[in-house]
């Protein structure tokens, strides 16, 4: 059960349902005889002479009492990560040869011996030396055998390879609040978000009738109803299982006006999610809000099965058939701003399970506002009620854009099981399982004055720039500032700030939107968006742009995003993916020798050819790797895009991380300790640091994140030793004692019955300390999500089954999460562990040690006697 080296956490679980841990090295499960002498944990440990003569299960448990690990309140959680590496690096090739005192892995290439006539294989000058051929010698500063050649024969095994080496390798850290606040499945985008009603919210049981519909946004809208007659009732096991709020007869919910809430919920410009299926009737609506032609609805033909988002008393379709009755479907619509960057919305897109169902632009819409009141309704249109059932509701008051609306479908199809089209970014699935901010490193690319560490690497980053009036001339784009809100806010916002293409090797790309208000539509499309290549920036004002294709090309207005790196893992909100530049972290040399050519390069200045470079003081290449990924881990200007990074529900990376540089094991600057800003109560951080640098190549050194506390009592592995000898050796387990000849009288006098009998249970003089259970817990599949702690996988435990039908004899049938609680009678089989007792034990420690080893055997029983 147990790997070579590792500790399985087993408990002891008491009468009174406290839980003692213990690190187990072995646990063995044995079938032996009872004979006789069955002990009983009362009276001073007498025995019964009973002779049973039946097979028990007796678990055989060996392993250390060790120190816990953690505290008891929580904490910052801190890693530690020392950079610190020898001044080469090494390659990722296999070596040649091996041998030498440490024959693999080798140096960066020129530390690789070569073939040279005669069949020898000369040693490299590296660390580590070849191993020779038929005769050959090996070479290096700890090389092999009599050593090689002290020197490389080869110009071309010089030069440093350092940048080639870090190239898209990665750091991924955890974040605190995601481990352990957002294991659950959940609404991804929150900006502007004014309403949320979804039916899993509401405390009631199946079939209860609904007052209230409670607002889970956080603002308080919460739609009611007083009058009994029409309320709606709750419903479970709908799509996916989810539960629902049925709406049939004259049944509504509603929102009353309100001059300083009501405005929100009827904005200027919006977007609306549902998910619903309507049951029967021609006209089923949704929701509305509506005064005369002022306010919109979303409602359900039924007899064309369309979806309807209505404006203006006018209605904008889905295709015909797109919302069969009785299946559940998502309603998405968006009503923008495109015509005149104004306030009123004349765009509008509806959507049905994420595909494009209906299109209208050059539209009338009035929102509603103090003159033309009017309430938010569920279920109700002022004509009509709907016969439907209402799974959930999001109304945002701004026009998502593509990347946040398809967010918020990939959530909704993920939680009831409604499936997208193919060119839907989530049709393969969506997940918010990830834990981490994901550090890439790349060698292609300089930090610019703008985003001097580094950048999220996401489809479109926003740079706060337009193109200027009368700015395109040919190729020639003159720009001006829109916004100054994007990077460092301390540095002009212009081209020279933002584009650095003198010294990237990668491409400079953007995207051009258009000039509508909060839109984000994109110069053509987001299927084939005209992407511009800058190719030179001319002054503080003008680029060179080459476009990959003519058609929509860009116009005056139109507001320059860049592109990802298209060669590293795109960011997206649940999985931040942060680019490091280090193109200039290090000074390529062809022709020098492994301990020269390293160090930062500085002789390349921004593109206004007068501002250094950040950290320009620096001398060693590890020294300033650590600096910038400190810098970036602690930047204002990164905003990845996902929310509830903490409790004030920061969204910035610099919400997560506090970094500090201290000096390493080597006397550099190399040695960034890493503390979470939100405190956890975590034991150890859910998932550890993830790397694909290989630590014993590049000589650096982590320690995983550790603080918080760890879910129980810490105590010292004395402290468990002398608890378990205390309560083993409690044998009054009543409160007041009874008679002892009497009560072995009624055992005898009860019969063969008594070994099933419980002549405790629910007493209250029931209260000894006493061991009555062991847990064995493991890893699974079948309890994930009935725990809030649950990351990756959950648990249950090992546990012996009592119950007379075959199939709750099955594993299968252990539904029962390792976080409940043990229970000695309630749940039958499902106790959540195995009855027994404790029916030895040994511990001792020596002198020198640093933990008490100990024995136990624990003998599985239906009950205790």
């Amino acid at each position: 059960m147990i790997d070579a080296g590792e500790r399985l956490p087993v408990r002891l679980v008491k009468e009174n349902g406290d839980t003692i841990s213990l690190d187990a090295t072995s646990v063995d499960i044995v079938v032996e005889r009872m004979q006789s002498n069955f002990g009983i944990p009362l009276f001073d440990a007498r025995k019964i002479s009973t002779d049973f003569n039946q097979a028990i299960v007796m678990f055989e448990i060996q392993g250390i009492l060790a120190d816990d690990e953690g505290q008891e309140e929580t904490a910052q959680a801190v890693a530690k990560i020392d950079f610190d590496q020898p001044q080469a690096l090494v390659s990722n090739s296999k070596p040649i040869g091996g041998g030498g005192t440490k024959g693999s892995p080798v140096m960066s290439s020129f530390s690789t011996g070569k073939p040279v006539a005669g069949g020898f294989t000369v040693g490299g000058t590296g660390n580590f030396g070849g191993l020779g051929g038929t005769g050959g010698l090996g070479g290096g500063h700890t090389g092999g055998g009599l050593g090689g050649s002290p020197s490389p024969i080869s110009p071309r095994d010089l030069g440093n390879r350092i940048l080639e080496h870090w190239h898209n390798k990665h750091i991924s850290l955890p974040v605190s609040y995601w481990a352990e606040k957002d294991a659950k499945l959940d609404n991804p985008v929150t900006t502007n978000l004014q309403m949320w009603l979804k039916a899993d919210a509401i405390t009631a049981s199946s079939g209860s009738a609904i007052s209230s519909w409670p607002d889970s946004s956080g603002n308080g809208r919460s739609p009611i109803q007083s009058n009994g007659a029409n309320k709606p009732f709750l419903g479970f096991y709908g799509a996916n299982g989810q539960p629902h709020v049925v709406f049939f007869g004259n049944d509504v919910l509603e929102y009353a006006w309100d001059s300083s809430n009501s405005p929100f919920l009827n904005p200027e410009q919006m977007t609306v999610f549902i998910v619903a299926s309507a049951k029967s009737g021609t006209n089923v609506p949704i929701i509305d809000s509506r005064n005369g032609n002022n306010g919109y609805g979303v409602r359900i033909n039924n007899s064309s099965d369309r979806a309807q988002f209505i404006h203006h008393n006018t209605t904008l379709d889905s295709d015909a058939y797109s919302i069969p009755s009785l299946i559940p479907k998502i309603i998405s619509a968006t009503f923008a701003d495109t015509a005149d960057a104004g306030t009123v919305a004349d765009q509008l897109s509806l959507f049905v399970n994420g595909d494009l169902q209906g299109e209208g632009s050059s539209l009338t819409y009035t929102p509603l506002d103090q003159s033309n009141q009017g309430s938010f309704r569920i279920g109700y249109d002022g004509t009509s009620y709907a016969h439907a059932n209402i799974y959930e509701i999001l109304v945002y008051n701004s026009a998502l854009n593509e990347e946040d609306r398809e967010l918020v479908e990939g959530y909704l199809s993920r939680k009831y099981n409604i499936g997208l089209p193919e060119n839907h970014t989530y049709s393969a699935g969506y997940s918010r399982d990830n834990k981490m901010i994901k550090f890439v490193f790349s060698k292609d690319r300089v930090g610019s004055r703008k985003e001097p560490y580094g950048f999220s690497n996401s489809t479109a980053r926003p740079t706060g720039l337009k193109i200027a009036n009368g700015g395109i001339n040919g190729s020639t784009y003159t720009l001006d500032e829109w916004s100054p809100d994007y990077g460092d806010d301390s540095v002009p916002n212009n081209a020279e700030s933002w584009f650095e293409v003198t010294e990237s090797t990668a491409p400079i790309q953007v995207k051009f939107l258009y000039p509508f208000g909060n839109s984000n539509k994109v110069r053509g499309g987001n299927s084939n968006p005209v992407i511009g290549t800058i190719t030179a920036v001319n002054n503080a004002d003008e680029v060179i742009l080459t476009l990959n294709q003519s058609s929509d090309p860009p116009q005056v207005g139109d507001k320059l995003s860049l592109v990802g790196d298209e060669t590293i893992e795109k960011s997206t909100p649940w999985k931040p993916v942060i680019v490091v530049p280090i193109k200039n972290a290090d000074t390529l040399k062809k022709l020098a020798l492994s301990d020269k050519a390293v160090g930062p390069d500085f002789t390349k200045k921004h593109e206004d050819n007068a501002t250094e470079r950040a950290g320009n003081t620096i001398t060693r290449t590890d020294e300033y790797i650590a600096f910038l990924l400190k810098n970036v881990m602690t930047s204002v200007f990164i905003n990845f895009g996902r929310n509830y990074v903490n409790d004030s529900l920061g969204n910035k990376i610099s919400d997560v991380f506090d970094v500090t540089i201290g000096t390493g094991e080597q006397g550099h600057q190399t040695y960034l300790t890493i503390t979470q800003k939100y405190a956890s109560s975590l034991g150890k951080l859910e998932n550890v640091i993830l790397t694909d640098i290989p630590e014993a190549k590049f000589g650096f050194s982590i320690e995983g994140f550790t603080g918080g506390k760890s879910g129980k009592k810490v105590k010292s592995g004395g402290d468990k030793a002398q608890d378990l000898i205390g309560i083993l050796s409690n044998s009054n387990n009543f409160g007041t004692n009874r008679e002892t000849a009497s009560f072995i009288e009624d055992i005898h006098n009860f019969g063969a019955g008594a070994i099933q009998a419980v002549f405790y249970s629910g007493n209250s003089e029931s209260r000894g300390d006493y061991i009555e259970g062991l847990q064995i817990p493991y890893s699974t599949f079948s309890t994930r999500g009935k725990s809030n702690f649950d990351t990756d996988i959950a648990q249950r435990n090992h546990f012996l089954t009592t119950a007379d039908t075959v199939s709750d004899k099955y594993a299968s049938a252990n539904s029962v999460h390792a976080s409940r609680p043990f229970s000695s009678i309630d749940e039958g089989h499902l106790r959540n562990g195995i009855k027994g007792m404790v029916s030895d034990f040994n511990v001792h420690r020596d002198a020198e040690m640093k933990a008490y080893e100990f024995s136990l055997k624990f003998v599985a029983a239906d009950i205790i006697l």
